[in-house]
């Protein structure tokens, strides 16, 4: 399904769906083109990850099949963030093979290659980059970890822990400050069942490393809600 809300009319529109049937994947923009990349689809007997990267025209309401990843990944185990319009595609823990790789995919060459593993596993990751004043960084929220990656130099750095530690989080940039919205609080005995996730109403404010002010803040109603399980 690929349905596009049009914000001006409050309209909604079906669109060309895209060619293979999956969820989980990660979605990049580069010149206003979608990057749909991996994802898990339903097997016989079980759930598999798979290596599809398939690119949605809005222009010409089409769809275009790219070089497959060279690892696949499954869908809630991967993050992704545009950095100098390239895909850094960031694997999460061990559950995986090659846990933590980096591929980067190029749409101009049409081409994937390697980089540094991250230096610590990430279960539920979200990737953010920086894109204004600020040197171009990833930055991997999870948990509460906050790992940086510089692209031009392929080194990795620790930043400084969120405040409220959680996985799932929403993460959005503004200005290159970001702004680390909800997620959920897993208990330490099973944080992937789902009878231990809480759901967390934290809405924290993080200045990177190369920002002014490089101290987390959080807003005065960043207390995680906790509810009965769910």
């Amino acid at each position: 399904m690929n349905e596009v809300y049009d914000p001006a009319t409050n309209t909604w529109e079906t669109k060309a769906s895209m060619p293979t049937a999956r969820y989980g994947m990660t979605i990049s923009v580069v010149d206003d083109k979608f990057y749909l990349i991996g994802g898990t689809k339903e097997g016989s007997n079980t759930r598999l990850a798979i290596d599809v990267n398939e690119v949605y025209d809005p222009v010409t309401d089409s769809w275009t099949t790219k070089a497959d990843i060279p690892n696949e990944i499954s869908g809630y185990r991967v993050t992704s963030a545009v950095a100098d319009s390239k895909i850094y595609c960031i694997k999460s823990n061990s559950w995986i093979v090659n846990p933590k790789r980096i591929n980067v995919y190029d749409p101009v060459n049409d081409d994937w290659s390697v980089k540094t593993n991250s230096p610590l596993n990430q279960s539920c990751p979200t990737a953010v980059a920086t894109v204004g004043d600020s040197a171009v960084r990833i930055y991997v929220f999870d948990g509460s970890v906050n790992q940086i990656y510089d692209p031009k130099v392929d080194i990795w750095t620790i930043g400084t822990t969120m405040i409220t530690p959680r996985d799932y989080v929403s993460v959005a940039v503004i200005d290159d400050i970001f702004y680390v919205v909800g997620g959920v609080i897993g208990l330490p005995s099973d944080l992937f069942t789902s009878a231990y996730l809480y759901p967390s109403a934290a809405n924290e404010q993080y200045f990177p490393a190369s920002y002014p002010k490089d101290e987390p803040t959080s807003s005065p109603t960043s207390e995680p809600l906790i509810l009965e399980p769910f």
